[in-house]
């Protein structure tokens, strides 16, 4: 049964280092999602902004994980209220 951790935090808590190191513990056939990556690499925004337009695809992302892999681990200071609604259809 696939299962999903969730790292949420403010920025500079560590949660990048821990999400890594859950990948490298678990080993392959695990995803690990980076809310930073997603954000500021892939979409190139940032601020409250950033948030509201990443969470479409951070949704899309934990759903292929949940399919696709053991583990997926999914890093960011996205708020609860935000992928709560999200977290039971997966």
């Amino acid at each position: 049964m696939p299962k999903l951790i969730i790292l949420r935090g403010n920025s500079g808590s560590g949660k990048t280092v821990a999400a890594g190191m859950l990948q490298e513990k678990f080993g392959p056939n695990t995803m690990r999602i980076s809310h930073d990556m997603v954000r500021m690499e892939i979409l190139h925004v940032w601020s409250k902004e950033g948030i509201e337009r990443s969470l479409p695809l951070m949704i899309e992302l934990m759903r292929y994980g949940h399919k696709n892999s053991e583990f997926t681990v999914m890093e960011g200071i996205l708020p609860y209220s935000a992928i709560n609604p999200y977290l039971m259809p997966l």
